[in-house]
C-alpha cells in the first residue's frame, strides 16, 4: 500500500503527528481489494441527473440508491466542516520546489523520497511532504504520476492549523462527484467505440469508498466478490 509506505518512511514522531492529523484517518483505512468490474458496473448505473445534486444516484434493479456526504464521511472519516483559508503564496512551495508551477505527482513523490526516504530527515518538512502526497496522491488523485498538481490548496501547507482545520471531506467529496461523472462519460465513449476491454478506467480520488457502500446495500454482490479474484488484484489505500 502506498499510504503505508509513506508512513513507514517517517520517523516515529512524525508518524504520530500524521496519525493525529486531519489526514491521519486516511492512513488508517483498511486495505480494500479493488474490484474494477464492480466499479465500472456502478458507473454504468449512474443517474446523470445526480450531476447537479449533492449526491451520486445509482439505478440498480429499478431502484435508485443514493451515495451522499453522510455515506462518504462514514466510509473515509474526513470532516466536512472547517476553516477556509484564503489563497496566498506558499513559502514552502517556493523553498522546496523553487516556485515552479508545473508540478506533478511524480515531483511530490520524488521530493518526499529524497528528503524523507528511509527516515533520512525529521521535523515538520517531512510531515508536510507526507500531507501533500496524501492530498494529491489519494484525495485528489486523477491517475498517473504525471498528473499535474492543482496549486489551489498548496498555500495551506505553510500553516499547520489552517491545513488541519480545512474541510478536506468536502474537497474530496466534490472531487469524487465530478470524477465519477467524468469516468462514466469516458466509459460510455470506450464502449461506443466497440472496445471490449475497460481496463483503462482509473478510479480517481476516494472512489474506493463506493465499493464498501455497494457491498453493504447489495449483500449478494459482497458474497460474490468474496469468492472471486479481481482481474488486476489491486489494493487501494
Amino acid at each position: 500500500m502506498w499510504l503505508e509506505s509513506i508512513r513507514k518512511q517517517l520517523d516515529p514522531a512524525n508518524q504520530a503527528l500524521l496519525s493525529e492529523s486531519c489526514l491521519g484517518v486516511i492512513s488508517r483505512l483498511p486495505s480494500y481489494v479493488f474490484h474494477a468490474v464492480v466499479y465500472q458496473e456502478l458507473l454504468m448505473r449512474l443517474d446523470r441527473t445526480s450531476l447537479t445534486s449533492n449526491t451520486l444516484s445509482f439505478v440498480i434493479h429499478g431502484e435508485t440508491l443514493q451515495f451522499g456526504p453522510m455515506e462518504f464521511g462514514l466510509m473515509c472519516g474526513l470532516k466536512f466542516k472547517g476553516w477556509y483559508a484564503p489563497p496566498v503564496s506558499s513559502a514552502f512551495h517556493d523553498s522546496m520546489f523553487d516556485g515552479r508551477l508545473d508540478l506533478t505527482l511524480f515531483h511530490l513523490q520524488e521530493k518526499f523520497r529524497m528528503e524523507c526516504g528511509s527516515r533520512k530527515r525529521s521535523g515538520p518538512t517531512c510531515l508536510r511532504l507526507a500531507w501533500l502526497n496524501i492530498l494529491y496522491g489519494v484525495l485528489l488523485c486523477r491517475g498517473p504520476v504525471t498528473q499535474s498538481v492543482d496549486m489551489e490548496y498548496f498555500h495551506l501547507i505553510d500553516n499547520d492549523e489552517a491545513f488541519k482545520t480545512y474541510p478536506w471531506g468536502s474537497v474530496a467529496y466534490d472531487f469524487l462527484i465530478r470524477s465519477t461523472h467524468e469516468n462514466r462519460d469516458h466509459l460510455l465513449r470506450v464502449l461506443a467505440g466497440g472496445a471490449r476491454c475497460r481496463g483503462d478506467i482509473i478510479a480517481p480520488g476516494l472512489s474506493i469508498t463506493l465499493l464498501p457502500w455497494a457491498y453493504e446495500v447489495m449483500p449478494d454482490l459482497a458474497a460474490l466478490c468474496e469468492t472471486q479474484e479481481d482481474d488486476r488484484g489491486e489494493r487501494i489505500p
